[in-house]
């Protein structure tokens, strides 16, 4: 079984590759106790992600609908998406973006940063 707490390599986290076993939340994270997050789920054969600039759109299209609004347009998560896949060298695989409000504040979401992470 793996551990994913403990993977090896990097996860693309709000603009930077981060360390696999670096990457955390708050366990008070706004996004986990209201589930206003998003995500999608992207296959990779050769090589290719299947659909990406599809998947990403709909990523933010669903953050925008409840209200989370990214700082990253789908061009910017492309190209976060591509380098990510060639640093962990993924020839067939799967990509989770994730995008979820931060711990800054438990009863107002206007307060919260917005978080947006991709592992692959």
């Amino acid at each position: 079984m793996v551990d994913y707490a403990n993977c090896d390599g990097h996860i693309w986290c709000n603009g930077k590759f981060v360390k696999w076993s670096e990457c955390k939340i708050h366990v008070l994270n706004f996004g986990l106790h209201y589930a206003n997050s998003v995500f999608e789920g992207i296959r990779v054969y050769n090589r290719h992600p299947l659909f990406l600039k599809d998947h990403l759109s709909r990523l933010v299209a669903s953050a925008n609908t409840i209200g989370i609004h990214l700082d990253y347009s789908v061009a910017e998560l492309q190209d976060a998406t591509l380098a990510l896949c060639d640093k962990q060298n993924i020839e067939y695989g799967y990509i989770r973006p994730l995008v979820w409000l931060g711990s800054e504040d438990m009863a107002n979401a206007a307060k919260c940063s917005v978080n947006i992470a991709i592992a692959a």
